[in-house]
């Protein structure tokens, strides 16, 4: 027998290993790393995406106030959102207990924190929503019942309607209840955000159009609140010749019971009074609101007729009135709010929920499909 034989191996002496015996260490290492590097892959979380109209992205509550009884004011911070397409777009909230989908108009466009637009970080990501709380609304429930700290989901921008300022010699705005949101976007674009020389901000808004805003709500305490009305109030102050307000309620409880309709009376908005009309918006404040100036209203009739038009719009087939389209100048009613007010002041929806025919009273007074908007 040959003497390497491992027989005759002297004591001590090492033996060569096998080459298959070195390479097992090795395959146990790199299967492990595998595995773990597969198990890493299926259970790490998804990067999160941008704010993009096709799906859902979580967002954050980072506050929420109620500032009326049925009502929320809602700050949500988004997830890398480009800058809005507005005026006139909105963001979809789904409750993903149901399924739903809603759209919700942001009142301004991307704030910080502290209401700054633009900036790095939290700064220029948020974006504020009024709800109400709709009955059997399951959206707006399960916002309703969500606290600052909590996720959401959403998607946008959507765009909702096209807007050209230089368009309109006049543009009549009006609204009820949280219809006011959109209204707000549009003033907030044109005349209240902080402005810089950026080429990238739009220059500021040419010498037209006007712009009225008629707002109705159930009571005083139903009106927006003073993050609202409050930069309204000092726009209508800064701006006279451009932008007038004003406010109507259903009712005014004066402690002795319900005013007249047609009667004035004031609320208190951001430490100023302003007038506040007890009634509907009638035929006659659609008239003076695209007069050549803005004069004051035309007294109340006090005819039993007139009483009824407070709280009924006029029929649509009632012929226009002398001088109630105004003559030479191009005019853009823009209506959003409850549906049986947009179906008042500017008639009911086509069957496919497109705008439809114009009609109710804006129709009656000689408007048209391009001069009213339903939104």
């Amino acid at each position: 027998m040959h003497p390497t034989h491992p027989r005759y191996a002297p004591p001590h002496a090492v033996l060569p290993t096998p080459k298959s015996g070195r390479r097992l260490p090795l395959v146990l290492g790199a299967t492990a790393v595998g595995l773990s590097l597969a198990a890493w892959y299926l259970v790490r979380p998804a990067p999160a995406q941008p704010l993009n109209p096709h799906s859902y992205t979580p967002a954050l509550i980072t506050t929420h106030t109620h500032p009326t009884p049925r009502t929320s004011l809602i700050r949500i911070r988004l997830t890398d959102p480009a800058p809005p397409p507005g005026p006139f777009y909105a963001l979809w909230i789904k409750s993903p207990q149901v399924q739903i989908e809603r759209p919700y108009t942001p009142l301004r466009g991307l704030e910080g924190p502290e209401g700054v637009e633009g900036g790095e970080g939290a700064e220029g990501r948020e974006v504020e929503l009024w709800v109400k709380h709709e009955d059997g609304g399951e959206v707006s429930r399960y916002l309703g019942g969500k606290r600052a700290g909590e996720g959401i989901e959403v998607r946008g921008w959507t765009p909702t309607l096209q807007w050209e300022d230089k368009a309109w010699d006049e543009v009549v705005m009006i609204s009820g209840g949280t219809g006011i949101a959109p209204f707000y976007q549009l003033l907030h674009h044109l005349f209240l955000r902080s402005r810089s020389p950026s080429p990238s901000q739009p220059p500021p808004p040419s010498t037209r159009p006007r712009f009225t805003l008629l707002h109705g709500s159930l009571s005083p305490s139903e009106l927006p609140p003073s993050e609202i009305l409050g930069p309204l109030v000092e726009l209508q102050r800064r701006e006279p010749d451009r932008f007038r307000l004003r406010l109507f309620v259903d009712r005014l409880m004066d402690g002795a019971g319900a005013m007249g309709a047609g009667q004035e009376a004031e609320v208190e908005v951001a430490g100023q009074r302003l007038p506040l009309t007890v009634g509907r918006i009638r035929r006659e404040d659609l008239v003076d609101a695209v007069r050549p100036s803005h004069s004051p209203p035309p007294p109340p009739s006090p005819s039993w007729r007139g009483l009824l038009s407070s709280f009924f719009p006029a029929s649509s087939r009632a012929p226009p009135a002398q001088g109630e389209k105004g003559k030479g100048k191009k005019v853009l009613f823009l209506v959003c709010g409850p549906e049986p007010m947009v179906e008042a002041y500017a008639g009911p929806r086509a069957r496919d929920l497109s705008e439809g025919e114009v009609g109710g009273v804006l129709g009656g007074m000689g408007y048209g499909r391009g001069e009213v908007r339903k939104l």
